[in-house]
């Protein structure tokens, strides 16, 4: 009876060690990654950077290797045209693609303009690659008056207007993105004293025409770093709102899925895994930030409040490598977080330096970081620093990475480094 008794016991202990299931909140062995891969999205060119962040799904993770010697290949200077915004996107021929606070440029591989294009004055423009080499380009009217408005344009591959759309309200800098089927999504800014005519959501079709327009439960907020992000099978936009929210929306209405309040207004967008998980900064009532991870149906994952996440740079975009693992800056580090939210690494800055710019990274998994003192740096995954390279004044710098080189936007100049 005693050994019946005891086999009893050892079954059932067995049991429950083989169905006990860990809570989502648990991080597993560190040697578990998750492996990402890039999401075919046809609507989007067939090129290695054709939109801000490099995919939909505001990963910042390129299709190919980025640069290795860490040196300048070339300058393409826009001094006479402004500023560049933005991030440099790339078409389906190698032309990469800039914008300025006056003009679009479109340059070939080896830095030589190919053609230019304006429409008058505008600002903080942004630049997508369509399929067929069909560019998108969005901005405003500097005159913040009740007749200000924004402007999407398409253009062919030559630089010939196709159409273009006007807004009340001027459409900021990372707005716009592209759904599977085409349709172009984007808001326009939200101005004081004018809250009847900007903070919309836009659904715009591939001929130009308006689909629909939606305010939400406050008005939307796509601002000069934040941008509209997609889930994986393109059914559902990620956008923040005025009422400091992130918000999921339906693609075929705007109609609001789930909301989630972040404590702030969100500067940086939402980054969505291969799994459809979602990431976003929040802010608590002590003025500390966190990461939020939530599944696509708004249920939290986990939310990420260590030391080091306390004081991330709420301007720089997270990034998300092949592996799954997740890299932000706080001021002081760059850091490494794994795809359960628990600390792999940081590495100090040198003296100070500060991020200005999102986090980007190559099929490698080498990450690229843009600092506001003039210099690029790149680590690799395990945060081992690659190379470094002064670039001269940085304003406003953003990347993109394609052939193994890495095009960086600041201030009057393009440059690519090999």
């Amino acid at each position: 009876m005693r050994t019946l008794s005891f086999f009893i016991i050892l079954a059932g202990l067995i049991i429950i060690v083989f169905c006990h299931k860990k809570s989502p909140t648990e991080s597993p062995p560190n040697n578990i990654i998750h492996p990402q891969v890039d999401i075919p999205w046809p609507s989007l060119a067939n090129s290695p950077w054709p939109i801000a962040q490099g995919n939909i799904q505001c990963t910042g993770r390129g299709k190919t290797p980025g640069p290795t010697s860490g040196t300048i290949e070339w300058v393409f200077t826009t001094e006479k045209m402004g500023k560049t915004y933005g991030s440099p996107v790339i078409g389906e021929d190698g032309t990469i693609y800039v914008s300025t606070s006056n003009q679009l440029y479109a340059i070939n591989p080896n830095g030589t303009l190919k053609w230019e294009f304006s429409k008058g004055p505008m600002t903080l423009s942004n630049v997508m690659v369509g399929a067929g080499d069909i560019v998108y380009f969005s901005c405003g009217n500097v005159n913040l008056d009740p007749n200000f408005a924004g402007y999407l344009y398409a253009l062919n591959g030559d630089g010939e207007l196709l159409w273009e759309y006007r807004t009340p309200g001027m459409i900021y800098n990372y707005s716009s993105t592209i759904g599977l089927d085409g349709t172009i999504y984007f808001t326009d800014l939200y101005v004081p004293n004018f809250t009847d005519v900007a903070g919309f959501l836009y659904a715009v079709s591939p001929d130009g025409n308006l689909q629909w327009k939606v305010w939400g439960t406050g008005g939307f907020r796509c601002g000069d770093l934040n941008s509209i992000s997609i889930s994986p099978h393109g059914t559902i936009l990620y956008v923040a709102g005025m009422d400091s929210t992130m918000n999921a929306a339906d693609a075929q209405s705007g109609m609001i899925i789930w909301q989630k309040k972040t404590g702030f207004n969100l500067k940086t967008a939402a980054l969505v895994d291969n799994d459809g998980n979602v990431y976003f900064l929040g802010q608590n009532g002590d003025h500390s930030n966190y990461i939020l991870s939530v599944t696509e149906a708004g249920e939290v994952r986990w939310k990420c409040e260590i030391e080091e996440v306390k004081y991330i740079d709420d301007q720089a975009d997270i990034h998300m490598d092949k592996e799954g693992n997740i890299y932000f800056c706080n001021g002081f580090y760059l850091c490494s977080i794994d795809y359960f939210g628990s600390l792999r690494w940081k590495v100090p800055f040198p003296e100070g330096l500060c991020p200005s710019t999102p986090i980007i990274g190559d099929s490698e998994g080498n990450v690229f970081l843009m600092l506001s003192s003039e210099n690029v740096f790149s680590y690799d995954s395990k945060g081992n620093k690659r190379f470094e390279i002064d670039i001269g004044p940085a304003s406003g710098i953003n990347g993109a990475i394609a052939n193994s080189r890495l095009y960086v936007n600041h201030y009057l100049k393009l440059t690519c480094i090999k």
